[in-house]
């Protein structure tokens, strides 16, 4: 039996985890059986900070608004991608030598799961026609996304191989 281990490393973006097992069983000299497993889990957090102060618009949700005047340099929302994932897997190889052919087959099982958000803070625009309409406060247009939560993507793969290695 090999000891798994564990541990845990900080990022820049944020903290990974990860988990590994792995057991081999002999059962003849040329029959061996291994079987491994893992889990690994990192969590990024991508900020990006626009130009425009972080504020509470017009409905009360907290987040960025930003004006939008011609002929004056667009202005930018603050942005905060946000990407959890995890994966767990397993796999159970056999491995069987007969004369000059290593034969290797098994199976393995991933677990994919992702929580992802690029929208993760509530911003808007407010846009005004021209300079004077902004002197003036008529007001050309409005949109506002409010905050999104983040959404699931999940995928489980499975598979089975076989390897055959011969020596001359």
């Amino acid at each position: 039996m090999c000891p798994g281990s564990v541990y845990g490393e900080t990022t820049m973006s944020g903290i990974r985890a990860v988990a590994e097992e792995v057991e081999w069983h002999v059962f003849s000299p040329t029959v061996v059986n291994e079987v491994r497993g893992g889990i690994n889990r990192s969590a990024m957090h991508h900020w990006f900070y626009g130009t425009c102060p972080s504020s509470t618009p017009f409905n009360g949700e907290p987040g960025t608004v930003c004006p939008q005047v011609p002929p004056f340099s667009s202005t930018s929302t603050n942005d905060l991608d946000e990407e959890v994932g995890t994966t767990i897997d397993g796999y159970d190889d056999l491995t069987v030598v007969k004369g000059r052919h290593s034969i290797k087959m098994g199976l393995g099982v991933e677990r994919h799961r992702l929580n992802n958000s690029d929208e993760s803070m509530a911003q808007g625009n407010i846009t005004y026609a021209s300079s004077q309409d902004f002197i003036n406060n008529a007001l050309a247009d409005y949109n506002f996304v409010g905050q999104l939560t983040l959404g699931g993507e999940r995928r489980t793969v499975i598979t089975s191989y076989a390897e055959d290695t011969w020596k001359a």
